[in-house]
């Protein structure tokens, strides 16, 4: 029994001898350190993360700013994208529902007046007056007529009255111009346009555009109608005057002309009322 303890001993004493070789143990010192070591690398590691973190946060909040800019830039196309009260008053002063036309420069718009047919027709303001500013073209019974007897001069120039059918086509408030009423339209664009001077061109500046040298500075459009006696359809207006009176114990009715090409005024002028003419018409009121 003691030899069998002893090989057992032996035995044991020979199997730690041989493991030694291999073994090597850790100091404690150096297993603190080497503990002491990780935690600082998962400390590093932990403030690495932290950092990451705050760049994050930074980068978020640049985004977040970055975001709150453009959300500025989009605001500000819309704030400019509002029209100004400027072009919408400007937009609304070049509304004119009867067209308009330019008066030193400046445009104007035409009113309108409607016949007892219910046609409308342009009117203009002059000085104190409101004046049709085309010829008249309601179609009477009898009494008128298209010039040259062509309806589509009507549509262009309007018609001819005699004179006593021209004092009925205007409609109320309306009336035919008396000779103070012309005399008052002369007056005033020659004072404004030439200082008052007898001799002022202000035919031309009554004519339409389309009329020889015509300025039609004031909305007034004339146009040459011409009359029936002698024609001159397209080369001279002539308009009614409702005055009448007596020259050398004849009856006379009055006319006012503007002459063609370079006879440039508008001119008072009377017929005898026998001749029975036939002129154009204008209406005219007060404003």
């Amino acid at each position: 029994m003691d030899n069998y303890k002893f090989v057992i001993s032996a035995c044991l004493l020979a199997i730690l001898l041989s493991c030694s070789g291999n073994f090597e143990p850790i100091p404690y010192n150096s297993r603190t350190e080497a503990s002491s070591s990780s935690s600082d690398v998962s400390s590093s590691s932990i403030e690495q993360s932290s950092s990451s973190s705050i760049a994050s946060s930074s980068s978020t909040e640049e985004s977040s700013s970055s975001s709150s800019i453009a959300s500025s830039s989009s605001e500000e196309p819309s704030s400019s994208s509002k029209p100004s009260s400027s072009s919408s008053f400007s937009s609304s002063s070049s509304s004119c529902p009867n067209g308009s036309y330019k008066s030193e420069g400046t445009e104007k718009c035409y009113g309108s007046m409607t016949d007892r047919s219910e046609k409308k027709y342009k009117t203009v303001n002059i000085g104190t007056q409101t004046w049709m500013a085309e010829n008249m073209n309601y179609e009477t019974d009898s009494g008128s007529k298209c010039p040259n007897d062509n309806p589509s001069r009507c549509t262009e120039y309007g018609r001819l009255y005699t004179w006593e059918k021209a004092g009925s086509v205007c409609p109320s408030p309306w009336h035919l111009p008396n000779n103070e009423d012309w005399d008052e339209l002369r007056q005033y664009i020659s004072e404004l346009k030439c200082s008052g001077a007898t001799d002022c061109n202000v035919g031309k500046f009554l004519r339409d555009k389309s009329w020889d040298s015509g300025t039609d500075d004031f909305g007034f459009s004339a146009l040459p109608g011409g009359n029936e006696n002698n024609g001159n359809v397209g080369n001279l207006g002539v308009w009614w005057s409702s005055s009448d009176g007596i020259n050398n114990g004849l009856k006379i009715i009055y006319i006012w002309i503007i002459p063609p090409r370079d006879k440039d005024s508008l001119q008072q002028s009377s017929v005898l009322k026998e001749h029975n003419n036939m002129n154009s018409v204008r209406c005219v009121k007060r404003y």
